[in-house]
């Protein structure tokens, strides 16, 4: 399978950002997505950083989807070679390679398009974007019939404990939070936090002035949003 520039390339697990970074590379338009916030977070770094080379287009005026200007080698064959009509007996070597590229067809090297020195890309502007995480109704629910309406940002992750939680804190204690500049935030315990609705873990940071910390855990697979951050200072 094969694309041209300007084709749209979808990547349903994005991992890394490679299949985007190389989308972006080749002058092709990209979808990618993921449930892991580190695999987004990864990709979206690794293109906000990148920087690639200018590569010039075959007619600038109708854009990247009109393709690149690539270079071109003389495809030799031994046929072209015995029809060619300008090859003769005690020729020298210059005149008989003259005489094959004169005749021989150009082969398109569609990996080495011509580079303008005189610029660099970076990665054209994209969005990132999320759905919010599904709400399951519990069994009582269901049985009193209830059909309250639920906020446009319920989340399963506000409903109280759960088993990612669990996971989420085992994690934070293991590796800690990693901030702008290599700043690194270690703990020597992250438990549960019992009776608040937006704090969910109750931490204590490692070092030689212990500090308490709460947790407000975000929905999984959606943005966190402001108003969260809000009620969890409240």
């Amino acid at each position: 399978m094969t694309t041209d520039p300007g084709d749209l390339v979808l990547d349903p697990t994005c991992g890394s950002g490679t299949t985007a970074y190389v989308a972006e590379q080749w002058g092709r338009r990209w979808i990618t997505c993921d449930t892991s916030r580190v695999a987004i977070t990864l990709a979206k770094q690794r293109l906000m950083t990148a920087v690639f080379d200018y590569y010039e287009l075959a007619h600038p005026e109708e854009g990247v989807g009109s393709g690149f200007r690539y270079k071109t080698v003389p495809h030799i064959t031994l046929k072209s070679i015995a029809n060619n009509p300008e090859i003769r007996e005690g020729m020298a070597r210059e005149r008989i390679d003259a005489a094959i590229a004169k005749y021989a067809d150009q082969e398109t090297l569609y990996d080495q398009p011509y580079v303008d020195k005189r610029k660099v890309r970076v990665t054209g502007p994209f969005t990132l974007e999320a759905v919010p995480a599904p709400t399951v109704r519990s069994l009582e629910e269901i049985e009193t019939g209830a059909t309250e309406q639920l906020p446009a940002d319920t989340s399963v992750a506000r409903k109280g404990a759960t088993l990612r939680h669990a996971e989420w804190r085992d994690e934070l204690l293991k590796t800690g939070i990693r901030g702008r500049g290599g700043q690194v935030i270690h703990f020597s315990r992250v438990e549960p936090l019992a009776g608040t609705r937006w704090l969910q873990a109750d931490a204590e940071t490692r070092g030689e002035k212990p500090e308490r910390v709460v947790i407000s855990f975000g929905p999984e697979h959606g943005p966190l949003e402001q108003r969260q951050v809000e009620l969890a200072w409240e």
